[in-house]
């Protein structure tokens, strides 16, 4: 990768701007409250071995356990095929050039439905792309993620981006896009995970337990939190209809979006937070997604990014083969957008019409117990204190001073002797919770000089 050695200085001077910081820990009145955290009594009986692994992944995700959040995700995970074999399938029985001709065909009715005509479109794009991952990244390039999407963003009103529930790194990587956004003019952060309970939030300024259940990782609240200090105006989306599935879910979600933005602001542009496969343009007669149908609905494109299908897991076969290649080829140690030699983004073939840009999302690595992504200027590295040592087994959370007991924690983790807090300057409660949920002592943190997180 050309930016290896750039990137490498760069982090080199961010770690070394790190505040290896020992404040104190100062014991305030609090009084025990049973049942504090459930969340955290069912991480604490967790089964890893045999329990559910995407419940699992995200519980540790929830309480900082990055590691086994990363091995369960791998577990639920399926072998990453081939992404040629479904073509090569489907192309057995019938001539490329058939194929073709019948694609296209399909694509110059006009009494076909937006659906066909775009998996006409999908269709043409793959039997006419190369046929192995060698030939695909044949003169690619790597550029940093951040700037490219960026670059193209300012161009559409609705940029959409998508996580696995799992993942705080993909949490982390959005919060890193709101402020750069703001700036082209993006208004409105419309949040899948926002439940309908917490009717404060916008006044209020941050996040608590109602707000949402995803919303409870604390990268999930720093993300909530910096886009309201911007000024963004949330909207929740969700389908308020739970026996609603599928296309029916989507639509809902898409006319909420819809509603609760362009509808009343034309200018305000929209950045779309979703999970998973919801932010794709092309559908089917069996499923619509909810980018497809909101794309349809607003008559104009969007941009969509997918950082799911390009996070490597812990096991080779379990990652995508085009994440595998690129890897040898450029040691991808920052978030990545892979062009080819045209300068136009990579996107694998099952994926070509659907998204737009994948996020290619360096293997995760662990100074001090804690995710190299978390490492970020402008914040300390705080030790826990020996005085906190009979506690270790403890969860420590971390709330600014100020807001609610209940409100989502800037940090949280199970105390271990190895982990460090990492927190921008300011002054924090950190509330120590038992293996079952309840909050048993709580401290005043205060981190550098400032008198409020910055």
């Amino acid at each position: 990768m050309q930016c290896s050695f750039r990137f490498q200085i760069a982090l080199c001077l961010s770690l070394a701007a790190f505040n290896c910081a020992r404040p104190q820990f100062i014991e305030i009145d609090t009084q025990p409250a049973p049942n504090f955290d459930e969340g955290f009594r069912q991480f604490c009986s967790i089964e890893l071995a045999n329990g559910n692994h995407e419940r699992n992944a995200v519980l540790c995700a929830f309480y900082g356990d990055y590691r086994n959040a990363i091995a369960q995700a791998t577990q639920r995970a399926f072998p990453a095929p081939d992404p040629f074999s479904s073509i090569q399938v489907a192309t057995s029985d019938m001539e490329r050039e058939v194929m073709l001709e019948k694609a296209q065909q399909l694509l110059n009715n006009p009494d076909q439905s937006e659906a066909s005509r775009q998996m006409a479109e999908s269709l043409l794009a793959v039997l006419s792309s190369p046929a192995s991952v060698e030939a695909v990244f044949e003169g690619a390039r790597p550029v940093d993620a951040l700037e490219y999407i960026l670059s193209r963003a300012g161009d559409y009103h609705f940029t959409l981006i998508n996580e696995a529930h799992f993942s705080s790194q993909h949490r982390n990587f959005t919060h890193r896009l709101l402020k750069p956004l703001w700036e082209q003019g993006y208004r409105y952060l419309a949040l899948e995970a926002l439940g309908y309970q917490d009717s404060l939030l916008q006044e209020r300024g941050y996040p608590v337990r109602t707000t949402g259940y995803y919303t409870n990782d604390a990268h999930f609240g720093n993300l909530i939190r910096a886009a309201l200090q911007i000024g963004y105006t949330l909207a929740p989306y969700e389908t308020q209809s739970p026996d609603k599935d599928g296309t029916e879910r989507d639509r809902d979600q898409a006319q909420h979006i819809l509603q609760r933005t362009w509808l009343k602001d034309k200018q305000g542009k929209v950045l779309v937070h979703a999970g998973y496969g919801h932010i794709r343009e092309t559908g089917s007669s069996q499923y619509e997604p909810m980018g497809f149908q909101l794309r349809k609905m607003a008559n104009q494109d969007i941009l969509t990014i997918d950082q799911e299908n390009m996070t490597p897991l812990d096991q080779a076969d379990k990652t995508h083969p085009f994440y595998r290649f690129a890897d040898s080829l450029f040691q991808i140690n920052a978030p990545s957008v892979i062009l080819n030699p045209a300068g136009q983004p990579i996107v694998e073939p099952v994926q070509q019409g659907a998204i737009d840009i994948h996020v290619y999302h360096p293997r995760t690595q662990f100074i001090d117990g804690r995710p190299d992504w978390m490492m970020q200027a402008g914040k300390a590295k705080v030790r826990i204190p020996e005085k906190l040592k009979p506690y270790e087994g403890h969860l420590i959370r971390v709330i600014r001073k100020g807001e609610g007991k209940n409100a989502v924690p800037v940090d949280q983790f199970v105390i271990d002797g190895e982990k460090v807090l990492l927190l921008p300057s300011g002054l924090y409660i950190a509330q120590i919770v038992d293996c079952e949920g309840s909050l048993v002592k709580a401290f005043e943190v205060r981190v550098g000089s400032g008198e409020a997180p910055e």
